[in-house]
């Protein structure tokens, strides 16, 4: 008898284990990442005698305090690059942040900027 007992308590185990990968209701979670370069606004890209500038701005649409990574690819003409890099730790909902961030290889003649990476993290 106590045989039976241990067969029919396995599969009794693993239906409990397997009803719990489900997880949580994906609505019921912060958005996170969803669309993040949507928030990304480039405002302005121009080269300069040492490097290049642009500016952009972040705004946090969602609905919760989000910690911002925002990385730009900057381009001359001739296709080469440059990277420029945006963290601001918490950006409050509805804020907007505008900053002018430097381009890390100089680069001569008319540039083009754009989003290459967008992160919402958690604020620390």
């Amino acid at each position: 008898m106590h045989r039976y007992a241990k067969l029919a308590i396995a599969p009794a185990a693993l239906a409990l284990l397997l009803s719990a990968c489900g997880g949580e209701d994906p609505a019921s979670q912060p958005s996170g990442n969803t669309d993040v370069k949507a928030d990304v606004k480039i405002v302005s890209c121009d080269a300069n005698a040492w490097t290049q500038d642009a500016v952009i701005e972040v705004t946090n649409s969602d609905s919760g305090p989000w910690k911002y990574v925002v990385g730009l690819t900057i381009k001359d003409s001739s296709g080469t690059k440059s990277e420029a890099r945006f963290v601001k730790n918490r950006v409050e909902p509805g804020q907007v942040i505008k900053e002018s961030i430097p381009g890390d290889t100089p680069l001569r003649g008319e540039v083009t900027c754009a989003v290459s990476e967008a992160k919402r993290m958690p604020p620390q």
